[in-house]
């Protein structure tokens, strides 16, 4: 547990083992409170409205802690449903060139990798991998198969006629 340091005259606290308040848990502030009311001054009793403030200071800060990590929670299982979404369809992305000039890669996903920060790579049938991030068109791999069969009898066609 943190060592705080309390100053009798305003009831304010600063941590002295580097620690930030802000890691203080409802354990810490009450032990701090009691601490507090043994050493207030007796003539200058703090006041009840006050305690009462400081505690429901504690339980907003707490409840938007637990917010917080619920939403942080729900934003990465949104994430992964998404990039698992794309397992077997076709992609365009921007990837890099092997002199790292941007170029278009594109692919079936086949897998879906998640960094150590959460960001999604989607692992493609070609073997390349590119972020879910840097996904500019999503069809499914049929879609893909009628669009490259139709450019292809447009690329014979323009053959033909010359």
């Amino acid at each position: 547990m943190q060592t705080y340091a309390v100053d009798s005259a305003t009831g304010s606290s600063a941590g002295l083992s580097g620690g930030s308040f802000g890691r203080m848990t409802s354990a810490d502030f009450l032990e701090l409170l009691v601490t507090e009311l043994k050493q207030q001054d007796p003539f200058e009793p703090s006041k009840t409205s006050d305690m009462i403030s400081q505690v429901s200071q504690i339980r907003d800060i707490e409840q938007s802690t637990q917010l917080i990590s619920t939403l942080q929670n729900l934003t990465q299982q949104q994430h992964t449903g998404n990039a698992g979404g794309l397992l077997g369809k076709y992609v365009e992305a921007i990837g890099a060139a092997a002199d790292g000039t941007a170029t278009i890669v594109s692919g079936v996903v086949t897998g879906v990798r998640f960094g150590s920060d959460g960001t999604a790579v989607l692992e493609l049938d070609s073997g390349q991998l590119v972020l879910a991030a840097n996904v500019t068109r999503i069809m499914t791999a049929e879609q893909a198969e009628l669009a490259t069969t139709a450019g292809d009898d447009a690329d014979d066609a323009d053959e033909a006629a010359a």
